[in-house]
């Protein structure tokens, strides 16, 4: 997969009809280290790629978003979004861990695109995707803190929403 820091830029295309949006680089300590825990992304994964899909109308495609949590008094911000569906979906599965490695964060993705989270065991990259969430397990007190991948449920999608109308609403 190779590295990135911040000289090296993944190759991407850029500007409005590019495949990745990067509206500001990983801020850096005093050692020159992207800080742990600034950034947090979601993931819209796909199990299937361009050419599993031929023929079909309006087939989604493989999402990742980058924020910038709250530093300071600067306010929380979108850094990087990345949107493709490609021909061949590892190469989605690639960028999404380049991005994560280059802004030092993890990605909540959905527990049932099972395919993204195989991958990235493949790739021993687990660790730049967050556990399930307590508050989703179905016994919270018993629930098994080791799977990766939030539910898509009625009530959670219901509850994400609610969240992200809070964040517009108070930003």
């Amino acid at each position: 997969l190779g590295t990135i820091n911040r000289n090296t830029m993944p190759d991407f295309e850029f500007g409005p009809n590019g495949k990745l949006y990067i509206a500001e680089v990983p801020m850096q300590d005093e050692n020159k280290l992207t800080y742990t825990n600034l950034y947090v992304a979601g993931i819209d994964s796909i199990d299937a790629d361009e050419s599993s899909s031929s023929g079909q109308k309006d087939v989604s495609k493989f999402a990742i978003i980058i924020m910038r949590r709250q530093i300071g008094l600067m306010e929380p911000k979108i850094v990087a979004v990345y949107h493709d569906r490609p021909k061949d979906v590892r190469e989605a599965y690639d960028n999404a861990i380049k991005l994560l490695m280059y802004y030092n964060c993890k990605a909540v993705v959905e527990s049932t695109r099972v395919s993204i989270i195989n991958y990235f065991k493949d790739h021993k990259k687990l660790n730049y995707l967050f556990h399930r969430p307590k508050a989703t397990q179905s016994d919270i007190n018993k629930g098994n803190s080791k799977m990766y991948g939030t539910p898509a449920t009625q009530t959670i999608i219901e509850h994400y929403l609610d969240l992200v109308e809070n964040f517009i609403n108070d930003y």
